[in-house]
């Protein structure tokens, strides 16, 4: 699939999303309402590295990695995972533990709006991840910016 049509895509869901209230097609629209500190189970810090993120479990439970970003874990980067990113800082859906250590795509312990415009220029092509090359984030310290 060439970068138009991804780009066009991207354009026409984040266009229907907005039109459902899902996502604010304006950012300056948005509010911040408050912070929550999300469930994460048994997950007691991911790791993220340039393109993955390594979730570590409590015990003897394997660690599982996944591409960066990918909330849903379809192992594709797309416009679900960033309808995921902008349904969870609205209110509209709660990730699961796995959910929300993929969310944070830019590993500063907080889910938001960033992580929903840093992911969309991933997408579409127009900046790669950079930062961080190992980063590890204890699950203790992470909240969840909700916006209205």
């Amino acid at each position: 699939m060439n970068k138009k049509k991804i780009i066009a895509g991207l354009v026409s869901a984040v266009t229907a999303f907005s039109a459902l209230g899902v996502i604010s097609a304006n950012a300056n629209a948005t509010k911040f309402k408050k912070f929550v500190k999300p469930y994460f189970g048994d997950v007691i810090r991911y790791d993220l590295t340039m393109d993955q993120v390594r979730i570590v479990y409590k015990g003897h439970r394997p660690s599982e990695t996944y591409r960066r970003g990918d909330v849903n874990g379809d192992g594709q980067l797309n416009v679900t995972d960033i309808v995921k990113i902008s349904a969870a800082i609205r209110e509209k859906t709660t990730l699961n533990p796995k959910e929300l250590c993929r969310a944070d795509v830019n590993g500063d312990k907080y889910i938001n709006e960033a992580d929903f415009f840093i992911l969309s220029d991933k997408i579409t092509g127009v900046s790669n991840f950079n930062e961080p090359y190992w980063h590890s984030i204890n699950t203790a310290d992470v909240k969840l910016a909700i916006f209205e």
